[in-house]
């Protein structure tokens, strides 16, 4: 469970593809991948939308062994919680 309970966020949904791993200088990883997510709401036409949500995890360069992003892959129902940071700031 995130630290912040105040910014908490919880994705279910399927992967648009396979996660990217990419390793860090210092023998960390990050992995990249995006769920796509129904809407919980109908549209004038009673279709659904749906959203895709990019999301990053960062593994500690002390995990040697496979992780979970080993085993997924496109079209992996899966649920993610996490928080929201945006790397975006205006002034005012």
């Amino acid at each position: 469970m995130a630290a912040n309970a105040t910014n908490l966020v919880m994705v279910t949904g399927r992967l648009a593809r396979d996660p990217k791993q990419f390793t860090n200088k210092d023998g960390s990883r990050k992995v990249l991948f995006t769920v796509v997510a129904n809407q919980n709401f109908k549209n004038r036409n009673g279709e659904r939308g749906t959203d895709a949500i990019q999301f990053q995890a960062f593994l500690s360069k002390d995990i040697k062994n496979k992780t979970v992003y080993d085993y997924i892959n496109q079209g992996t129902l899966v649920s993610v919680q996490g928080t929201i940071r945006t790397n975006n700031y205006e002034k005012d």
